[in-house]
């Protein structure tokens, strides 16, 4: 029974598909004229403070089953093992690029902007040719946030690439409402997505094995079993996976990662206390989608609960890095099966995958 679903509007791409320009390309030769505003005065600076190029950003809504990750900026998302295609479009369309990613089965995210492009190829006798305004919609397979993985341009010879106008668009994971029927597994929802704040049990054990992260803005509650028996195979300490905690988490309001926090034995709703928290500059939450706690049925696996009962929430160092998992008492431990591994930051460019781009430095997570 489905109990979450990534909600999008399902229609044909209006434009077609366009492949990266050729490595070959020889000096001076021409490239494709874009169809966007070119400012007077033919600089990288007077392209970015364009109104004309800004205005269609600014103004552009979120589409249906979509969350804005950012909104008119001057850099683009930049991840080449999330990337998918780029399409080439007529016009700056968020409704349009929002189709093409919806008919792309693996597609997540979009971002769309205008471009700074070179007429012809640069090179020896025309090192800084005159630019055009390409309009770019490119497609992901991830999540995307403002901070990682951004490309701000690049310098070809002696002209400058560089974006205006750009926006960017995730997918939403909305809750239907459901409970999920998962085979062999009882299931609980957690009230305003609340995750598992668990305590040594009353035996003054640990039971909490880790969690496995999937930062793909994505929710897939199977994964989370694979994790489970994963740990229950590989445990250094022999024990076995008999309950998880999944839940969504959010950076800004954007799907981020989900979670699978894993223990030994099954806590009650009561120690669901976690909704999340504020580190640097995001505000990471949990609450705005369901929680769930999935209990392996083929036993009696509870926790012996202690007599203090649920401990509130810590309270991190605002310095800290840029995760939240359940906690337990004695230990936080990040467990990531190689299956899913966090795909690192690179660089990439999708108009010429051998270049270097110019980059921000980006908040480390």
């Amino acid at each position: 029974m489905p109990f979450l679903r990534s909600v999008a509007l399902v229609a044909a791409a209006s434009s077609a598909w366009a492949a990266p320009a050729p490595l070959s390309y020889g000096p001076c030769i021409p490239l494709e004229i874009g169809t966007g505003p070119v400012p007077p005065v033919d600089t990288p600076e007077a392209f970015q403070e364009l109104a004309a190029l800004s205005s269609p950003a600014y103004l552009a809504s979120s589409p249906e089953g979509y969350v804005q990750a950012y909104k008119d900026e001057m850099f683009t998302y930049n991840e080449p093992d999330q990337f998918i295609d780029y399409v080439h479009m007529p016009k700056y369309d968020v409704p349009a690029c929002a189709a093409a990613c919806n008919s792309h089965a693996g597609c997540n995210a979009f971002t769309i902007f205008f471009e700074r492009s070179p007429v012809v190829n640069p090179g020896p006798g025309c090192a800084n040719p005159a630019s055009t305004t390409v309009i770019k919609c490119d497609l992901w397979a991830g999540t995307i946030t403002r901070e990682i993985a951004l490309n701000h341009g690049q310098m070809r010879e002696e002209f400058s690439v560089v974006m205006a106008g750009s926006n960017a668009y995730v997918k939403d994971v909305i809750d239907d409402g459901s409970i999920p029927v998962v085979f062999g597994y009882d299931v609980e929802a957690y009230e305003n997505g609340n995750a598992i704040v668990a305590l040594l049990d009353c035996n003054n054990t640990d039971t909490y094995m880790g969690v496995a992260a999937f930062k793909d803005g994505r929710f897939d509650i199977a994964r989370c079993i694979a994790a489970c028996n994963k740990a229950s195979a590989t445990d250094a300490f022999g024990r076995h996976c008999r309950f998880m905690n999944t839940y969504l988490q959010r950076r800004d309001g954007v799907p981020f990662s989900q979670h699978c926090a894993l223990y030994t034995h099954h806590w009650p709703k009561q120690y669901a206390t976690n909704s999340g928290q504020v580190r640097k500059d995001s505000k990471i939450t949990i609450s705005e989608t369901d929680s769930f706690g999935i209990t392996d049925a083929a036993g009696d696996f509870e926790a012996c609960l202690p007599k203090d009962g649920p401990a509130p929430v810590p309270t991190p160092s605002p310095n800290a890095a840029v995760v939240v998992t359940t906690i337990t008492s004695t230990f936080v431990d990040i467990f990531i099966p190689t299956e899913f591994p966090v795909i690192p930051t690179e660089t990439f460019t999708d108009w010429d995958p051998t270049a270097t781009p110019v980059l921000a430095a980006a908040t480390a997570l």
